[in-house]
């Protein structure tokens, strides 16, 4: 789920991965592509919306890395998995 006050249309080109590779701190600037694409978020979000990224098949995963691609910072309020 998205932040609820305010500014929630920051959330866009988020992308969703998954896998057994750790990743480790200096991929920050960098576009990260350890572990498979699992989906992708154009966005833009909304306050307080919730925000739905499937996997269209499974994967085996002990990792799972949102990245935010634009230069802003990520900020969800909730993260749901099934």
């Amino acid at each position: 789920m998205n932040r609820g006050d305010n500014h929630g249309e920051m959330l866009k080109n988020v992308d969703v991965r998954a896998g057994m590779d750790s990743v480790l701190d200096d991929f920050v600037n960098k576009e990260i592509e350890i572990n498979t694409l699992c989906g992708h978020f154009e966005g833009p979000g909304e306050n307080g919306g919730a925000h739905k990224i499937e996997c269209s098949f499974p994967i085996p995963a002990q990792y799972v890395t949102i990245q935010i691609k634009e230069k802003q910072h990520l900020q969800v309020y909730e993260i749901y998995y099934t």
